[in-house]
């Protein structure tokens, strides 16, 4: 499972990981071209399988007020990839958004990578159901 490690300099959870998403827009056909889009925004890979939806959450932010996070579990690759490798995909980010990101499995102490209550328990959900 990616996460990415938010820039210092945002706004809301500077330095905190979170999993890689954004926002639906107009240009967007269905929220399946949303998730495409915004993985191809964040990391630089392109989706090959959306696998499944699991939990997200509900929250508000002072700029657009209520939302609601969904989530999906993919499928990723990169333009560089060697597919025979067996190591995940390398993303590449925007340094606007985000510093670093790391690929945590089942079993990894999530501790080590700060995030909120709420993403925490979406990462967890997220690596159960991706076993």
């Amino acid at each position: 499972l990616l996460l990415l490690q938010r820039a210092a300099n945002e706004d809301a959870y500077p330095n905190m990981y979170e999993l890689p998403g954004g926002n639906w827009e107009k240009i967007d056909e269905t929220i399946l071209h949303t998730v495409a889009r915004e993985a191809l925004e964040e990391t630089g890979l392109m989706i090959t399988a959306i696998c499944t939806e699991f939990d997200g959450f509900e929250y508000t932010t002072a700029r657009r007020g209520p939302a609601k996070q969904l989530n999906f579990l993919v499928e990723v690759r990169s333009d560089n990839d060697s597919d025979a490798s067996g190591e995940p995909p390398e993303p590449t980010l925007n340094a606007e958004e985000h510093q670093a990101y790391t690929w945590v499995e089942k079993g990894d102490d999530l501790e080590k990578f700060p995030t909120s209550d709420s993403m925490r328990m979406v990462v967890q959900n997220a690596l159960t159901q991706a076993t």
